[in-house]
């Protein structure tokens, strides 16, 4: 009886909301009028998937309609390999940002943004693995009681309140900002999300700059179970480069 389902959103600036969605990956597969005639309908697809543009206008003159033309009335998602450099390209062409990257269901990272007729827009990706830099010592420590309760280098959990920690690429930045001086053997633990039992918050790395780059931090300590993987520092990871940011280690 029904097939081929498809979402439609109604727009005030249609050809604006359409160079937005062509300029993430959408291709144009439908529009009435033909160019060069201003457009009140155009179909995009993206993956298989076709997302309609319609004006308001159109709808109340040619359906009889009502239709809410303003606000976040809603939301598209896109998935994409890396939510941070996905939001900070929006963010950077003009889309008014939403929602910062942030940890959702433990398992996805998620941030927010708004395409030019107020849409919201959702990128999203699986969270993966985290990574902490830890002296091999506390990770041994921590196999002993059962869990690993140390915020960074001389810093512990109760004296933080949270764990510092990275996404995979932030790994080496961090050892070289924050390591280079450590004698002691370090290993980097991997660590699964979903097995937390605590909030994981990407906050600004230096906490009085909201613009820095941004990090996990888990508020608690971390089960040893949690931990999926422990691999040895690779070895010249802590060679110091001069960088900014303030955030304490991973």
């Amino acid at each position: 009886m029904f097939h081929s389902p498809q979402v439609v959103l109604l727009c005030s600036d249609l050809p604006a909301t359409a160079r937005f969605y062509t300029g993430v990956g959408f291709r144009e597969a439908f529009r009435t009028p033909a160019a060069p005639a201003a457009p009140i309908h155009v179909d995009l697809e993206l993956d298989g998937y076709r997302l309609g543009l319609a004006t308001a206008s159109s709808t109340r003159e040619h359906h009889g309609l009502d239709p809410i033309d303003q606000g976040q009335r809603a939301a598209v998602v896109l998935w994409t390999d890396d939510v941070r450099a996905a939001h900070r390209r929006l963010v950077d062409g003009g889309a008014p940002d939403l929602g910062a990257p942030h940890v959702w269901l433990g398992r996805l990272l998620i941030a927010w943004v708004a395409d030019p007729d107020g849409h919201a827009v959702q990128v999203v990706q699986p969270l993966g693995t985290l990574r902490h830099i830890a002296l091999a010592s506390d990770w041994e420590r921590a196999q002993v009681t059962g869990s690993y309760d140390v915020s960074t280098l001389g810093r512990s959990l109760a004296q933080e309140g949270f764990v510092h920690a990275s996404f995979p690429d932030q790994v080496e930045g961090v050892a070289r900002r924050f390591y280079a001086d450590v004698t002691a053997p370090l290993v980097v633990l991997e660590i699964d999300p979903e097995m937390l039992e605590v909030d994981v918050l990407v906050e600004p790395g230096d906490p009085r700059d909201p613009a820095s780059e941004r990090f996990p931090h888990v508020y608690g300590p971390i089960p040893v179970g949690a931990v999926t993987g422990v691999v040895p520092l690779p070895e010249g990871s802590t060679q110091h480069q001069p960088q900014g940011g303030e955030h304490q280690g991973s």
